[in-house]
């Protein structure tokens, strides 16, 4: 994602001879560089915004927003017909 955007940049630059538009990119492609999460098909995560409970999410990819998120992963665990949850580590 981080490169499609610097890419997507390029050719403004060629065509205006200006690089302003690459500059102006790299804010926005830097943002979806630290957004972006995975949690694997065994994982879940628990998102917290400003320390608040926002939601679970997984497994799959998900966005956060970078600065007043943090995400805590844990593994989806089975015990009989009960399943656990079991933090492994956190995400600041």
């Amino acid at each position: 994602m981080f490169i499609l955007i610097l890419l997507a940049a390029v050719p403004f630059v060629i065509l205006q001879r200006n690089p302003l538009p690459y500059v102006a990119s790299l804010p926005v492609a830097l943002y979806f560089l630290f957004a972006i999460k995975v949690a694997r098909q065994w994982e879940g995560a628990t998102v917290l915004r400003l320390n608040r409970y926002v939601g679970l999410r997984g497994p799959c990819v998900f966005l956060i927003v970078p600065v007043l998120d943090s995400v805590s992963l844990f593994v989806f665990g089975h015990h009989g017909a009960k399943a656990a949850a079991i933090v492994i580590y956190e995400r600041p």
